[in-house]
């Protein structure tokens, strides 16, 4: 303890702390009739001793003797809530850094061809109260051109969670001249409140800030290749100070890693099958994808399982699934080729075997749609593997190709920061999810709180996007919510209701899973 302060209403006081441990407090004489929630003293305290993270010290502060009077006697104490301090262990800050990724065309025919590169954030801490970057990109100009540049998910996510916040400020720019040359221009910042107030959660993890499209427009004639970077050329980051103050700070940073292109081609590769396909999940699918001659759904590569033995991206539950196969011979179409598909439960059993034939360029498609029992439906979410094979000059040559069928998200847990709540104060929620997707998708999650009778008390909403998963890897989210405890909510046990869904039902959203179930429970105080 280094010092004090009475309150101004109390017109004496006595303040000892000459035991070691100990703060005897008295205090008398108030001012006016003392009513609600009354302060008697700011004691402030400093601290003596830091572990290392991820070592954490806790000091209770307790009360004890306990004593109040009124001008005739001594008041009754209900309870007393004691207090502590906290100490989390000392973390020296890793350093975040940004990382390009690589790109390899060929060795096909890709004169002309589009492909996305993307630059994301890796390894951020939370504590630098990250806000926004800027960076430049340099790129080969005798290979490539810029077609068009994105903004990355990362921090709009972010913002979506930050209560108050207006978005991103995002810019994209393709220069092709200036001091350093041409280059891509990207800046991101997550804007504050409208009073100018940055809120947590603070972006932390990693994720992808910024997608730029570019055009083949070389590629090398035989056996050869010719590679060359992507490279981070200039770039700043800023954060804040100390989320009290709000002072923006530059944010320190780590060599960023560079991307490198590379161009392949090789004249002669025979017998090729292609498969790929895309599915319809509830329309967001159609929105990701192209079609064939307005046929289908194919996802962008490599969502759609494009390449050999490549995954495709998560299938709902009974969407509509498109399957293409495109069979060449030195990249030359082979049309009125007969193609078997078949597709196979995750338990090895063959749901649909058809035969299709392929065009004037080479493609041959079929499509169904998932099955959906009537008892025990989810025995049939897993990896499901589609094959197909074709006949060419008797050889025959084949691709294969799995995807996941499953709910959109799946709620792992819902907790709340304690059981029994009082009226008027808050239930924290802390909600964890995640999801199989690889491409992404919007989600509403709401937390709906209903008291002893029924009656729902409030409900909190988060809104955003999921999504980039590793195939047969979830990836998951962790948020937190919280609900007020009104006066007229029944005493007695609550229960929390956890739904995810594409957006608002009322303009037309559906769910993305079923409720969180069973629901935990919570009190609601009588006192």
């Amino acid at each position: 303890m280094v010092d004090y302060t009475v309150a101004p209403l109390w017109g004496s006081s006595l303040v000892d702390n000459s035991t070691a441990g100990t703060v005897h407090v008295e205090v008398s004489g108030p001012s006016t009739t003392p009513s609600g929630d009354v302060l008697i003293i700011t004691i402030k305290f400093e601290v003596l001793y830091q572990g290392s993270y991820p070592a954490v010290d806790t000091s209770p502060l307790d009360l004890q003797n306990v004593v109040l009077f009124d001008t005739l006697a001594q008041i009754e104490v209900r309870n007393v809530i004691d207090g502590k301090v906290v100490i989390e262990g000392l973390l020296t800050l890793p350093l975040p850094y940004l990382e390009v990724s690589s790109v390899t065309m060929g060795p096909e025919p890709v004169l002309g061809a589009e492909f996305n590169v993307t630059v994301s954030i890796e390894n951020l801490h939370y504590a630098w109260y990250f806000l926004g970057l800027d960076f430049r990109l340099s790129y080969p100009t005798d290979l490539i051109e810029p077609v068009a540049v994105y903004e990355g998910p990362f921090l709009p996510s972010w913002a979506a969670q930050q209560p108050g916040s207006l978005g991103t400020y995002w810019y994209g720019e393709i220069w092709t001249d200036g001091v350093y040359g041409p280059h891509i221009l990207v800046g991101n910042l997550i804007y504050p409140n409208e009073t100018g107030w940055w809120n947590p959660p603070w972006p932390e993890g990693s994720g992808v800030v910024a997608i730029i499209t570019f055009r083949v427009k070389y590629q090398p004639y035989g056996i050869e290749q010719n590679s060359s970077m992507l490279k981070i050329i200039e770039q700043s980051w800023v954060g804040l100070s100390d989320p009290a103050i709000q002072e923006i700070v530059d944010v320190p940073h780590d060599v960023s890693v560079d991307g490198t292109y590379t161009i392949r081609w090789n004249m002669f590769i025979g017998r090729v099958i292609d498969l790929y396909g895309g599915a319809e999940n509830a329309g967001y699918g159609r929105a990701h994808g192209t079609s064939y001659n307005g046929i289908g759904v194919i996802w962008p590569a490599p969502y759609g399982g494009q390449g050999s033995n490549t995954p495709m991206d998560l299938v709902l539950d009974q969407s509509q699934v498109w399957l293409f196969a495109n069979v060449t011979y030195n990249y030359w179409p082979v049309q009125s080729k007969l193609v078997s598909f078949e597709v196979q439960k995750p338990d090895g059993s063959t749901l649909y075997n058809p035969v299709a034939q392929t065009d004037e360029n080479g493609v041959a498609y079929v499509t169904f749609r998932m099955p959906w029992l009537d008892e025990n439906p989810e025995s049939l979410f897993g990896v499901w593997k589609v094959t197909a094979t074709v006949r060419i000059g008797d050889v025959v040559v084949n691709d294969t190709m799995e995807f996941h069928y499953d709910y959109m998200v799946h709620i792992w847990k819902v907790t709340t920061d304690k059981y029994e709540y009082n009226h008027y104060e808050g239930v924290t929620m802390t909600i964890e999810f995640g999801t199989h997707a690889m491409l992404r998708y919007p989600v509403l999650i709401t937390a709906a709180v209903r008291d002893d009778l029924g009656v729902t008390i409030g409900m909190a909403t988060f809104e955003g996007t999921i999504g980039g998963a590793t195939f047969c890897t979830y990836e998951n989210y962790t948020i937190t919510l919280s609900v007020h405890v009104p006066k007229y909510a029944y005493a007695g046990i609550a229960t929390v209701h956890v739904r995810a869904f594409d957006m608002e039902p009322s303009v037309g959203g559906q769910a993305w899973c079923p409720e969180y179930a069973p629901a935990p429970k919570i009190l609601i105080s009588y006192r």
